[in-house]
């Protein structure tokens, strides 16, 4: 880093690096959301489709973030209850 407070550029690229990271990990968690959310609303889920789905919440901060989103755009658009509840 520099006097004036700027780093020259040779630290710019990790940083972006890791932004990217981790705005495609978020994409992929809502991705992976939307599908639960959609699966969800389509049939009832069976144990071990439900033991999956906690799994995966279970796995990733994002994961559940992504999921209480996906379920909060569900509701909004004026779809019912998941199936089966």
């Amino acid at each position: 880093m520099t006097a004036s407070g700027q780093d020259g550029g040779e630290n710019r690229g990790v940083n972006e690096g890791t932004n990217d990271e981790l705005a495609a990990r978020k994409e992929a968690a809502w991705q992976d959301a939307m599908a639960w959310v959609m699966r969800q609303h389509e049939q009832p889920m069976g144990e071990a489709e439900a033991a999956h789905l906690s799994e995966w919440l279970a796995a990733s901060a994002l994961n559940r973030q992504a999921y209480e989103q996906a379920r909060q755009v569900w509701r909004l658009t004026g779809e019912g209850p998941p199936a089966g509840a």
